[in-house]
């Protein structure tokens, strides 16, 4: 027999023995899941210590037909970073781990660690961790990865029960699991260390005075001193703090505790006075109520409201402003009072950013400097362009009527500022606005127009009719404007269908699409000319737009391994503090500030007409209509070693691809897609596509499902993942340097015909709603200063 063949058997002998070593070791596996029985504490190790899957996930249960699962008394459970998430199903048995273990850490000894990205869940049953014959302690978990204890666990342990290595380690407790601690100092040690950022608790089991089980932080606490308020109000064991009758002293600074999820305070009939300032931490919730209860305080704010505060039931009095900070602020209407100095202190407090959202401040009947929170709802008749102006700003009036005898229009600088919530019914008449006058929708406030006639105007010479930062809706009626524009500010504009406008001309009529019709995916040709009266145009939607995700970068699903040599992938941001700045980053191109425009979310894109220019300076053809941008986005430097080819993802719409409702791609195959590379503001580049992430290299790119596999076919209702790779300091990188980042801006053009010609196929009208697609809000990626 040659030697080839004795290899050949003594091969196959081997694996014949290795299936049989696996299958005697007391490990089976069940079904075609990652999920092995272990019989035994060696079978137990071998499991773990190999544990690698696909999916990132391996469940080990505890077989046989023991109930006690005993470790041997020099072995260690070891998960580290390089294998799967383990979940450890103790399977109702007692898992003991005892004796003298392996060393980890910086010598420390314990029973199981989990180091780094590790992650381990341990699920129903019961862990004992024994300390060494020796009585040297036990540290029963060495975490810097992640852990999970579910409810059904529970867990002994002589000696400590976690040792984290660094603040990266994650330890999460569900509600229900037990442990047994040898002494009262231990579970409150325990408490104080591992349960504090999940709100959570422990509580002695029945009787016991050693077991003690995880629950919800649900703890009531009667306080009678300044410094036991303190205390719980700083301690996220506590969600109800009350105060008791025998409460004496006054209440320095405080810190609500910014782990709780909501304090209340219940004043319970007892003043509170403060000599400091209660500070409501971001992402706290904190509820003070009581009835005749005065806060008072000398100077400065009783409140530093970063979180959110409400106030329900009592009475508040300082002699100091209530309020700082810029968190929310809830008052109760009509249970909640305040006393102010003077008449001017309670109309500055009620002018306020808070008394909004539907309230006001009126005085309290028979009293002189009380004042009650009570609901908007007044309507007023104006009669002048100066009563318009003060109603529409005044948080007393939540409607307002121009009267059958309004005269007059606001002319000049003359601007009315909209507060709070208001509807301005027109009635007919004519709101006229002239010069620099326009009206202002503040930051937070809702403000709506109803015509209720078709002889209803508001019209403009010049300038924006309405500066909207916050909320603007127009129900209805006829509304002219002549060379000025409608809008300004980056707030919400609403346009109820059936709503008809007048444009001078079709300049302005496009310009008036572009920025707020195309944005509710209406188009030239879903905005319908009144016939018989030219120049007007009825807003309407022929069917209702489906809405779709719009292209944001997201975090690359792909595994390394099916990457070529040297591509890295990178999660991109694409947020600016304004496009100057993506000017600065775009330093190896010609891109100029004019060249870029910003959403409300910090996203900066390519105009439109610049992207198109560039695409047909490139031999292209190209309609407006079908161009998709994608943000201006950039990787951090550092992020991958120098020259690597980066690979970035988008979330895409199937039908931002080109896909139509019937599930049918224009060009029929995700390789028909036109993926532009904007090089500069007349230069353009098209990516090559590859079919799968394996051919990735610089200048292509890939179609991928959401889960990562290559994409074979497109459909319109479902997201994609677009991948592109550019080289790091190659002429696709428009930062211009090799440094481990890139910066991009890039196009889709999903139009069906790719004929290239040297002209633009763009017309004069055909098209401008697109520009939508530049300017819809992104998820945005906050960059890094």
């Amino acid at each position: 027999m040659n030697k080839k063949r004795i290899f050949t058997w003594l091969t196959l002998a081997a694996a014949v023995l290795c299936l049989g070593a696996f299958s005697y070791a007391g490990i089976s596996k069940v079904g075609d899941t990652e999920t092995y029985k272990v019989d035994n504490w060696a079978s137990l190790l071998e499991v773990v210590s190999g544990a690698k899957s696909e999916s990132g996930d391996v469940t080990v249960i505890l077989s046989g037909d023991e109930d006690v699962f005993n470790a041997s008394g020099d072995a260690s459970l070891d998960i580290s970073e390089d294998r799967a998430a383990i979940t450890l199903d103790l399977n109702g048995k007692t898992l003991i781990m005892s004796g003298d273990t392996g060393r980890f850490g910086e010598g420390e000894e314990y029973a199981v660690v989990i180091s780094n990205d590790g992650t381990l869940t341990i699920a129903n049953g019961t862990i004992q961790v024994l300390s060494a014959d020796d009585d040297t302690p036990l540290y029963a978990i060495h975490n810097t990865g992640k852990l999970t204890i579910s409810g059904d666990v529970k867990i002994s342990a002589s000696g400590d029960y976690f040792a984290s290595g660094d603040e990266t380690s994650d330890i999460t407790i569900k509600n229900g699991a037990q442990f047994y601690f040898a002494t009262l100092a231990s579970a409150d040690a325990f408490k104080e260390a591992y349960l504090t950022a999940s709100h959570q608790t422990v509580k002695s089991v029945e009787d016991s005075h050693t077991w003690y089980e995880v629950t919800s932080d649900d703890e009531v606490k009667n306080v009678t001193t300044s410094a036991d308020l303190k205390r719980v109000l700083g301690d996220s064991y506590y969600s109800v703090v009350i105060l008791a009758e025998s409460y004496v002293g006054e209440l320095p600074a405080v810190t609500v505790s910014s782990d709780a999820r909501v304090k209340t305070l219940n004043l319970s009939n007892s003043g509170l006075t403060l000599s400091g300032t209660i500070t409501v931490p971001a992402s706290v919730d904190l509820l003070v109520f009581g009835a005749e209860n005065i806060v008072s305080k000398d100077s400065d704010a009783i409140f530093d409201v970063q979180g959110t505060l409400t106030l329900d039931h009592g009475k508040y009095r300082t002699s100091g402003d209530y309020f700082t900070g810029n968190g929310r602020i809830n008052l109760e209407v009509e249970t909640t009072q305040f006393y102010f100095a003077t008449d001017e202190a309670a109309e500055q407090f009620g002018d306020s950013a808070y008394v909004g959202s539907g309230r006001t401040m009126r005085k309290v009947a028979g009293e002189t400097y009380w004042y009650e929170v009570a609901e908007k709802g007044e309507v007023k008749e104006v009669n002048t362009p100066a009563e318009l102006g003060k109603a529409l700003g005044d948080l007393d009036y939540s409607r307002v009527i121009l009267s059958t005898g309004y005269t007059g229009k606001l002319a000049g600088k003359a601007t009315v500022p909209v507060s709070g919530d208001k509807t301005l019914e027109l009635k007919g008449k004519t709101l006229a606005l002239s010069g620099d006058g326009q009206i202002v929708v503040a930051k937070g406030a809702a403000f709506g127009i109803d015509g209720l006639s078709k002889d209803s105007y508001v019209s403009k010479d010049k300038g924006a009719i309405f500066a909207v930062q916050g909320k603007l809706s127009l129900k209805g009626g006829n509304y002219y404007v002549g060379d000025g524009v409608y809008f300004t500010g980056s707030g919400d504009v609403e346009i109820t269908n059936g709503t008809n406008f007048y444009f001078k001309d079709e300049k302005v009529r496009d310009a008036f699409i572009i920025a707020y019709l195309a944005e509710k995916n209406l188009t030239l040709e879903a905005v319908e000319v009144i016939k018989g009266m030219d120049g007007w145009y009825t807003v309407t939607t022929k069917e209702e737009p489906k809405p779709t995700p719009t292209p944001a970068p997201v975090k690359p699903v792909v595994s390394k391994d099916k990457l070529p040599e040297g591509v890295e992938p990178v999660t991109a941001g694409a947020w600016f503090p304004d496009v100057n700045e993506a000017v600065t980053l775009l330093r190896g191109s010609n891109f100029k500030a004019e060249n870029l425009m910003q959403d409300g979310n910090g996203n900066v894109f390519v105009k439109r007409d610049v992207a198109e220019k560039a695409i047909v300076a490139s031999g292209h053809a190209v309609k407006s209509t079908d161009i998709v941008s994608f943000p201006v986005i950039y990787t951090e430097g550092g992020a991958v070693k120098d020259g690597s080819t980066i690979m970035v993802s988008f979330a895409v719409s199937g039908d931002k691809l080109g896909a139509t409702s019937e599930d049918k791609l224009i060009n029929d195959k995700p390789s028909a897609v036109k993926l532009y590379k904007l090089l500069g503001s007349a230069e353009a580049e098209r990516f090559t596509y590859v079919d799968s992430v394996s051919k990735a290299k610089d200048k292509a790119f890939t179609i991928q499902e959401m889960d990562g596999k290559d994409a074979t076919k497109i459909a319109a209702d479902k997201d994609y993942l677009v991948s592109v790779y550019i080289l790091d300091g190659g002429n696709y990188d428009l930062d211009g340097d090799e440094n481990g980042a890139i910066a991009d801006p890039i196009v889709i053009d999903k139009s069906e015909d790719s004929a290239s010609n040297n002209g633009s196929s763009v017309g004069c009208n055909a098209g401008f709603a697109a520009l939508a697609l530049l300017g819809l809000a992104f998820v945005p990626t906050r960059r890094k200063k």
